[in-house]
């Protein structure tokens, strides 16, 4: 019993540092991007990363002659039932082949997921790929993506093996 009780406070210290690292590497990047020229965006996203939907912050971190580079972080909140909540944090690193109005999209992905049952709370977590369209002028205004995100979620600990997921996203939003 005391065994295991350490051995998921182990888990929970590692994924709490990982999240910390996160946030830092994302502020990072942040801070980093501002010496130049960037643009940033917000986005609400139907399915993609956030599993139903997300709201979403996202900022290009530099910018090249083949391809844009950003970072995106969002959030979502939703209920299962009347015993179960799931907020989920996803985060992307995108890669934006494009200079015009239309680009395509490459972007690996990570969502933390906390579990909220009436009597225990879990997190999780699932890798995600983003492959898609993306409508953004480079002045800013209106952005449409639409993206095909499959995932894994082998790092859910209450699965014993990788399951492997078709999914799609949609998202709408403004970018300056």
């Amino acid at each position: 019993m005391m065994q295991q009780l350490q051995k998921k406070l182990s888990k929970t210290n590692f994924k709490i540092k990982y999240v910390l690292m996160s946030i830092y590497l994302f502020c990072a990047m942040s801070v980093f991007a501002q010496e130049g020229k960037s643009y940033n965006s917000v986005y609400c996203e139907l399915g993609g990363n956030g599993l139903y939907y997300s709201i979403n912050y996202e900022r290009l971190i530099l910018k090249s002659k083949i391809a844009n580079y950003g970072l995106r972080g969002g959030i979502a909140f939703f209920t299962i039932n009347t015993n179960r909540d799931l907020l989920s944090f996803p985060f992307e690193f995108n890669i934006i082949f494009g200079q015009n109005k239309s680009h395509i999209e490459f972007a690996p992905g990570y969502t933390l997921i906390h579990e909220h049952q009436v009597d225990e709370k879990n997190w999780g977590s699932i890798l995600f790929l983003r492959l898609g369209y993306r409508y953004q002028k480079g002045s800013g205004g209106f952005v449409f993506r639409a993206g095909f995100t499959p995932y894994t979620d082998f790092l859910i600990d209450y699965w014993d093996t990788p399951q492997l997921s078709l999914w799609f996203g949609i998202s709408a939003g403004y970018s300056f």
